[in-house]
């Protein structure tokens, strides 16, 4: 081949390779704004905080349980914290809370527990934090356990947050 055709089949090659970045070159996209809507705005909602706390008793498990709710005011429930103190042979309790909605009691079991190894030897501790949607009816108390199968000295303190509804 000749001196000019490798210079024109190089040119050639060049003048593809430029051409097949050009076919994918990046398009624009345009920016969508979001729009933020805050929970706390809606008028119907109002903020809910529960504590109960059981005193050391000596029991498989150990549950609180909280005022009634008012009447005319459905509760939903978004985060659950339970706090426990036990004998230090204690080493994994189940934490259990207690609501009525639709006018049926229903528990709900959440992940077990384990002692945090701080406060040993003296005794047990344990921690349970969870984001939840759980609902209470009217005149209903809210009920939190920590359960296992030994019968020793425990207690707890349980708090719950979210917001309450007037209902119509």
């Amino acid at each position: 081949m000749s001196k000019k055709g490798q210079f024109a089949l190089g040119i050639a090659v060049v003048g593809l390779f430029v051409a097949s970045f050009a076919a994918v070159a990046p398009k624009t996209v345009k920016a969508t704004i979001a729009t933020l809507v805050r929970d706390e705005d809606n008028a119907a909602r109002h903020p809910f905080t529960a504590l109960c706390f059981l005193p050391p008793t000596i029991t498989a498990g150990a549950s609180c349980s909280m005022d009634p709710i008012p009447p005319g005011e459905e509760v939903v429930i978004e985060t659950v914290n339970l706090v426990g103190d036990a004998s230090p042979s204690e080493f994994v309790m189940r934490p259990i809370v207690n609501t009525t909605t639709a006018g049926t009691s229903e528990s709900y079991f959440f992940s077990a527990v384990f002692d945090d190894g701080i406060s040993q030897p003296n005794h047990s501790f344990f921690i349970a934090n969870e984001s939840v949607r759980l609902y209470a009816d009217p005149n209903t108390s809210i009920r939190c356990t920590l359960e296992n199968a030994s019968f020793t000295s425990k207690d707890i303190s349980c708090s719950v947050s979210g917001y309450f509804v007037t209902l119509p």
